[in-house]
């Protein structure tokens, strides 16, 4: 079965993400989540191939955990897309990282993410567009 990856390190916004995640993927792949950097290291490293990554650029345990996991998803994850979600992806260095990690197809700002239709439609969108397959 496919398989995506949520990291956040917000307990309520992960179970969120996750319960909209499966609802619009309505069991066609495997969710699993992680809570901190060194979880997701862990999960990123495995033996599981992640198809799709949402990780939570602004994780907790030091301002550059979410950068430091994308180099992690670089160099283990090869068939991974991205996307980030951070309260400042409207930052330029945020919207750089694009060009630095070509695996990242979409970069959401946490205020959107509370909006769960926006979320659920931004993710569906991404499934269902024709020169953006699937990427699991």
């Amino acid at each position: 079965m496919k398989r995506a990856l949520i990291v956040d390190d917000t307990d309520v916004t992960r179970m969120v993400i996750a319960r909209l995640a499966n609802d619009t993927f309505a069991g066609r792949f495997t969710i699993d989540e992680a809570s901190s950097f060194l979880t997701a290291v862990k999960l990123i490293e495995s033996e599981a191939k992640y198809g799709l990554i949402l990780l939570d650029l602004d994780l907790g345990g030091g301002p550059d955990d979410g950068i430091h996991l994308l180099e992690h998803v670089n160099k283990h994850q090869p068939g991974a897309k991205v996307i980030v979600v951070s309260a400042s992806a409207k930052l330029p260095r945020v919207q750089n990282l694009r060009r630095q990690f070509p695996k990242i197809i979409y970069i959401m700002d946490t205020d959107h993410l509370l909006n769960s239709p926006y979320l659920q439609e931004t993710i569906q969108g991404l499934i269902d567009d024709e020169r953006n397959p699937p990427p699991f």
